[in-house]
């Protein structure tokens, strides 16, 4: 959610545009040494990254500009909700079609119009 508030309302989708929520991060840098530590998503439960995935798509939701000139309905979040899940469904991984429902989620909350 940091992501999100770092860049609210930064973003002004057009109608027919599919806002692309980033990939989760599982690594992590650590200052003093400069070392990297990452989380192999083989060795843990898929569970254990849903509410990170519903973060990651609040974050993404609070990018959407509600200023004059967005565009954003409910049928936008409905047509964006399909489309996501085409795109993630290519890849025939049932855990990336999981993550993109739960990012979906989080992006219905992070919504500020609906």
């Amino acid at each position: 959610v940091g992501r999100g508030a770092f860049t609210l309302g930064a973003v002004r989708p057009l109608p027919t545009e599919l806002l692309q929520t980033p990939q989760l991060v599982l690594h992590g840098r650590f200052p003093p040494q400069g070392g990297v530590m990452s989380l192999d998503p083989a060795h843990h439960d898929p569970k254990l990254n849903v509410w990170a995935e519903f973060s990651n798509g609040v974050a993404t939701a609070l990018q959407v500009s509600t200023g004059p000139g967005a565009e954003v309905t409910r049928g936008w979040i409905m047509h964006h909700k399909s489309e996501a899940a085409a795109v993630n469904g290519q890849a025939a991984q049932t855990q990336n079609t999981t993550a993109s429902t739960n990012a979906h989620a989080g992006f219905i909350l992070g919504d500020r119009k609906s």
